[in-house]
């Protein structure tokens, strides 16, 4: 409700009589004033009312400042979003308005299934490095991984997701050589995306891969320490063997069946026996043991060395966040399904 000052202060003061019935006392409305205990009319006094008036006009101010930013502010924001349509580049939902990344799963370009453990290896591993980088929202690799072999539209990823960048690729092994094509897309940065071409030897994929994510870390955030680099391109190890075992460990765990289970158990012990210190193949391993019951193992046996691989890796490197998810799936007696993220109760 909107008012004058001067009709609020009408209000406050009651009714009055009008010029005809002042000229004629008898013809006045009477006005009943109840007199309280102490024989006061009841009426609020003066001062009383003045402080009224002036709670109200404070309040009527700040309404009217309050009006006037919200009116700035809309103003600047149709602004904004004229001047980035007039560029054809689109406005960022405000859902996207924090640092975050997905990395789809890399493409194969030969297509032969036999070498599709390397693309979906290159990506789960950059999707690990990211998570180093200090305040950065990095989508799971399952969550990622449901755009596997589809096409799909960044924006559209963006939104569904909530981050503003996206990391896509392409994977060849051909022989001994291994060509990498990556992009980078941020619907921050009007200059649109960033993209690079990447070709070495299958035998030095350690390095590749500790390369790439130090590019794509550098274009996310370019203000990273010499601890905090080291940490985003760590491997884990530097045995190429091992880490191809490894790799093609985490394939087989993610298609999983019995006999892809037994495959991986196999291939993460391959990688330990090359590397005893290798904390992501103890921890694959515990993975692997973890949900094996649900495949067919026996859980008393599977559980105590799941838990034994777990904590094995967590001495090896404390840092690892999936070792401690297996612990805590073991010790509440489901088995946890990583590639699904849900959980089946025992």
């Amino acid at each position: 409700m909107y008012a004058y000052t001067h009709e609020l202060e009408e209000w406050l003061r009651g009714p009055r009589t009008s010029p005809n019935e002042d000229a004629n006392p008898a013809a006045a409305i009477p006005v009943e004033v109840t007199a309280t205990a102490d024989g006061s009319s009841g009426q609020a006094p003066a001062s009383e009312r003045g402080r009224t008036i002036r709670k109200l006009k404070w309040i009527l101010a700040g309404a009217f400042v309050m009006s006037v930013f919200v009116a700035i502010y809309s103003y600047r924001q149709t602004v904004r979003f004229r001047a980035r349509a007039a560029i054809g580049w689109p406005e960022v939902p405000l859902a996207l308005q924090r640092d975050g990344v997905a990395v789809l799963p890399f493409a194969n370009m030969r297509g032969d299934v036999n070498t599709d453990y390397l693309s979906d290896g290159i990506t789960e591993s950059l999707i690990s490095n990211l998570t180093h980088v200090p305040k950065l929202k990095v989508i799971s690799r399952d969550a990622a991984f449901r755009y596997k072999g589809k096409a799909t539209d960044i924006r559209k990823v963006c939104k569904d997701l909530g981050i503003p960048s996206v990391v896509t690729g392409r994977v060849m092994l051909a022989g001994d050589s291994v060509e990498v094509n990556l992009e980078l897309t941020n619907l921050h940065d009007t200059r649109g995306s960033w993209s690079k071409h990447y070709s070495s030897r299958a035998t030095d994929l350690i390095a590749l891969q500790r390369q790439i994510a130090a590019d794509v870390a550098k274009q996310i955030r370019s203000t990273l320490n010499s601890d905090e680099q080291e940490q985003v391109t760590n491997q884990g190890t530097t045995d190429p063997e091992a880490y191809s075992s490894y790799l093609q460990g985490r394939y087989a765990f993610h298609n999983r069946s019995y006999v892809r289970l037994q495959t991986a158990i196999s291939l993460f012990d391959q990688a330990i026996a090359k590397d005893p210190r290798y904390a992501l193949a103890y921890a694959g391993l515990a993975d692997v043991y973890s949900v094996l019951p649900t495949f067919g193992g026996n859980p008393s046996e599977d559980y105590p060395k799941s838990n034994a691989a777990a904590r094995r890796a967590l001495e090896l490197d404390p840092t690892l966040a999936r070792p401690h998810a297996v612990l805590g799936s073991n010790e509440m007696g489901y088995d946890w399904d990583f590639a699904g993220g849900e959980a089946e109760f025992k």
